[in-house]
């Protein structure tokens, strides 16, 4: 590591502007909607300390690749092991057994440094939701340690091969920037989690750590605070839809900035080395580990998590931070550096990716539940079949041009008459009801894309192709005519502003509109809040019940102003929640039996769930 002469606290100080944001965001997304935008900082900050470590051992000819892997390992495995254990040992208690096996390969892939890959690889619509994901926050540990697999070995080769250094940084930052925004249009989640589309932010921290700082104290004033102003407003303003793009200019190059202006710049000095700055600075580290997994594993148990409850988490988390770097980080940083003591840190690591994969392979261990309460926790829904996903509801990447023919079914002397399905995912879990109630007596066609609501002119970066498809969904309503269409989507997820375009360009057509309104919306899923329901109130109640209120969310504003637009249009409005749910609850269960649950997620239907509500639609 650095000596002591070259110690900068304005890093440590800079580390914890870092560490607050990404925490404030976790907890307050609302109230600091930038503030993810603190990994960005850390990742300037890793580029600059780790090639700082490079350059001054090669400087020296006193490079070694074995001394710097080790120093990687002392400095990351202590606190991380402790993490993934309590994580583990939680999970057994509060996670269900498809959430604890998903937990499992997440366990086994942070150990790899490979957390980030998973991530992108499961990066979709129905993907767990964030946060039902204890250990999503190792995915930029990842990127981090891939850099650091990496960086030693090219920097090594630039300086003996003679090369300008500062010119390959800069290609390659700038080719990696390129990139990363190229994707951020094309593949939001490869801009995301992709090693190579944030390279450029580790590589500009390396750049910095070569540059010779401005002479000029006046020079020296004005960077520090243009690099503190950028970062403020990133951590303000930045917009997490196509992130990073060009977003990330603001929190990087300020970081740069203030890192360029060294650490006698006033804002260096007196702010960011500020003793308070640099003690949470000092545990940045384990606070970015605990906070996390500590928000998610409390918002499980109790569904909802109110001011005071998300204030208790977050001085947990600095607790258990404080803790880990004073018992656990300082003191294996000494003794770890005897000989076998990597060998001994690596030991708990590997035991704990060990257990990931038994757990994974175990299907989450579902025997840890028995009776009713298992048969609730082993639930499992696959959508392909009864949403007809890949055919008449279009994934991620598909295009208009992948509705199959047998989308649009042909109307016949005993089916004369036809419903046309039109939407998201919303519409396309109605499909099972439709099929089952109305498929007798009605032709039917179904258009529905994944993160595409039924509104013309709609653009949405994570399904570029919606414009298009909705653009290609009313030439067909035009060209077939049905007597009804049905518009339904996930209408929480979307500005409304232009819906009722929409209707107007359907009913001039001559196409009569249903408007279906929002299903009931579970906070955690409904397998989910049915066993934290059971678990709170099992002294009382000892069966599942078949309505809830226990972790919903509020629709009714939602449905009342749907309802109000759908009158002004002409348009016949069914409002599910009506159907399903009165004064004691909403149908949670149609029967003793897990398959009878109306929902298998947060807000999707079942089959049982789409049949039993279409039932009660107006015929």
């Amino acid at each position: 590591m650095p000596s002591r002469a070259s110690y900068r606290p304005d890093i440590d100080g800079l580390r914890a502007v870092a560490i607050l944001a990404v925490v404030a965001f976790h907890a307050f997304p609302r109230a600091l909607p930038g503030g993810f935008v603190g990994v960005d900082v850390f990742f300037v900050i890793s580029g600059f300390l780790i090639s700082g470590i490079i350059f001054d051992a090669l400087d020296r000819d006193r490079f070694s690749f074995t001394e710097f892997y080790v120093r990687r390992v002392r400095r990351l495995f202590p606190a991380l092991t402790v993490v993934l254990i309590a994580s583990l040992a939680a999970g057994w208690w509060l996670l269900l057994p498809s959430e604890y096996r998903q937990l499992g390969k997440h366990s086994a892939a942070g150990v790899g440094f490979a957390a980030n890959l998973l991530y992108w690889q499961e990066a979709g619509y129905f993907d767990a939701q964030a946060e039902a994901k204890p250990l999503l926050h190792l995915w930029s540990l990842g990127i981090e340690e891939q850099f650091y697999l990496v960086w030693p070995a090219f920097l090594v080769l630039v300086v003996r091969q003679g090369w300008p250094l500062l010119r390959v940084v800069a290609t390659i930052c700038a080719a990696s920037l390129v990139l990363s925004l190229w994707l951020s249009y094309t593949e939001t989640a490869a801009a995301f989690y992709s090693p190579m589309s944030r390279l450029w932010e580790l590589a500009l921290g390396s750049a910095c750590a070569r540059l010779a700082r401005p002479s000029g104290s006046t020079v020296r004033e004005s960077l520090a605070w243009l690099g503190a102003g950028l970062v403020a407003l990133a951590i303000a303003v930045t917009d997490a839809r196509g992130f990073p793009g060009l977003w990330a200019l603001l929190p990087t190059f300020g970081t740069a900035l203030l890192i360029l202006a060294g650490p006698d710049a006033w804002v260096n000095r007196y702010l960011l080395s500020a003793r308070l700055m640099v003690g949470v600075g000092l545990i940045s580290y384990p606070l970015y580990l605990w906070h996390w997994p500590l928000l998610t594993f409390a918002r499980l148990a109790v569904l909802e998590m109110t001011v005071s409850r998300l204030l208790l988490t977050l001085a947990l988390s600095v607790v258990f931070a404080v803790l880990t770097f004073r018992f656990v980080e300082a003191p294996i940083r000494v003794t770890s550096a005897r000989r076998g003591g990597v060998l001994v840190l690596s030991i708990p690591m590997v035991l704990c990716a060990a257990w990931g994969a038994t757990a994974y392979h175990r299907e989450g261990f579902p025997s840890r539940f028995s009776g009713e309460v298992a048969s609730i926790a082993a639930f499992a829904f696959d959508l392909t079949v009864p949403y007809r996903l890949g055919t008449c509801f279009l994934k991620d990447g598909q295009t208009a041009a992948d509705f199959a023919p047998a989308c649009v079914e042909s109307a016949t002397a005993d089916r004369p008459a036809r419903i046309a399905l039109w939407g998201d995912s919303h519409a396309a879990h109605l499909y099972p009801g439709l099929r089952a109630v109305f498929g007798p007596t009605h032709a039917l066609a179904q258009w529905t894309t994944s993160g595409c609501p039924p509104i013309l002119e709609f653009d949405f970066p994570l399904q570029p192709e919606c414009r298009d498809i909705n653009t290609y969904v009313l030439k067909q309503l035009r060209e077939t005519k049905p007597d009804r269409v049905w518009l339904a989507a996930n209408w929480t997820a979307y500005d409304l502003g232009s819906l009722a375009e929409t209707v107007r360009a359907v009913v001039a057509l001559g196409v009569a509109v249903d408007f279906i309104g929002p299903v009931p919306q579970w906070r955690e899923g409904l397998p989910r809040n049915l066993l934290a329901f059971y678990q709170q109130e099992q002294i009382t109640i000892h069966r599942f019940p078949e309505r809830v209120n226990f972790g919903r969310q509020t629709e009714f504003p939602l449905d009342a102003r749907l309802r109000s637009l759908a009158e002004r249009e002409s348009a016949r409005y069914i409002s599910p929640i009506d159907l399903l749910c009165n004064e004691v609850g909403c149908v949670a269960r149609l029967s003793a039996s897990a398959d009878s649950l109306t929902a298998f997620d947060r807000a999707h239907l079942t089959t049982a769930g789409s049949e039993f509500l279409v039932a009660r639609f107006p015929k």
